[in-house]
């Protein structure tokens, strides 16, 4: 793995973050025009920024770094490429909690992100009951776990979609995804909880490097996968968890980033897991831009915008290996 290659990845990502931010901050609905401080347009244009666009740009910073480094650790977890961060059943749940909320008319006090923690802690514990029942605690447990989970809880957001009244507009808004209107206390609280999943995941760092080379090599090297499994599958699910809580189900960003991070040679967490935040937060500021632009004034719920960058990207990513593969197997 070239440094220059890796030092390379952490400019280019990260200017790609902070142009993204940049743009995020500048472009919107309404039209800014530099102005002098202290003047009236210019108390108009500090408001606006600070108080509108800031807390939303943030928010989709720290929804799509969250999904990044989710999407990096739970791939090497299930040694799975096409592992990303719903795969345990979470964004179902949560889609569930907050579909609830506004059934009932935002009857509970606990509001829309609230609920949709509660019922990602639902999803969670019933992933983890099912484990335990079937007293398979393997990586395919996991999966089969959390695709049981899934539809159970889509199978109930449907129920409440079926039955919904006035209230099917406000579900459907928040399934597709969205950081519009977001205040500053939920961009803090999201990108607290960003942070503190960034430290429990790499701290495990190494020992996902290990289970790179398959759980055999992993265990023979001192690693106790069930418990890694345990702890990994927990920070990612609790990232999950908060961006759905704070943004709605939004597809695609935890599972291609650790893909394009790993393209510029960094298939190594140390290296993969900051660099697929920089990516996927920098890529959720950007799609939420062209959500705010691409039709104004009407907005394009974000989830469908991350959706379609992300199927082409996907696939393109997709050729690309197969037909590096073929040009090794030629060589051969």
């Amino acid at each position: 793995m070239s440094r220059r290659r890796i030092a390379l990845g952490y400019a280019g990502f990260g200017l790609f973050a902070l142009a993204a931010i940049a743009a995020g901050l500048w472009w919107g609905a309404a039209r800014l025009d530099a102005a002098p401080p202290g003047t009236p347009e210019g108390e108009w244009i500090r408001r606006i920024v600070w108080e509108l666009r800031a807390p939303r740009v943030l928010t989709a910073f720290w929804a799509g770094a969250a999904l990044g480094l989710a999407g990096s650790a739970l791939q090497a977890l299930f040694q799975n490429a096409l592992a990303e961060p719903y795969t345990l059943g979470v964004s179902s749940g949560a889609a569930f909690g907050a579909a609830l909320f506004f059934a009932l008319g935002g009857a509970s006090g606990l509001g829309a992100g609230g609920t949709a923690l509660a019922g990602a802690a639902a999803a969670l514990f019933l992933v983890q009951l099912l484990v335990r029942l079937s007293r398979r605690p393997s990586a395919e447990g996991l999966i089969l776990a959390g695709a049981a989970a899934n539809a159970f809880f889509g199978a109930l957001v449907s129920l409440l979609m079926v039955f919904a009244g006035e209230e099917l507009r406000a579900i459907v808004y928040w399934l597709f995804g969205s950081v519009a209107g977001r205040s500053w206390p939920t961009a803090l609280g999201l990108g607290g909880l960003v942070a503190a999943g960034f430290v429990g995941l790499y701290a495990e760092r190494r020992r996902l490097d290990a289970l790179l080379f398959g759980e055999t090599a992993a265990l023979a090297v001192g690693v106790d996968v069930v418990t890694l499994r345990r702890r990994v599958a927990f920070l990612a699910s609790a990232l999950a968890a908060g961006v759905v809580a704070a943004a709605g189900v939004i597809g695609f960003v935890g599972l291609v980033a650790p893909h394009v991070v790993r393209r510029f040679g960094a298939p190594m967490h140390r290296h993969l897991l900051p660099l697929a935040a920089l990516f996927g937060g920098g890529w959720l500021v950007a799609a939420d831009l062209i959500a705010r632009r691409a039709l104004a004034p009407r907005e394009l719920p974000l989830g469908v915008v991350t959706a379609l960058i992300g199927a082409p990207l996907f696939a393109w990513l997709l050729v690309r290996r197969e037909a590096l593969s073929g040009d090794d197997r030629d060589a051969r």
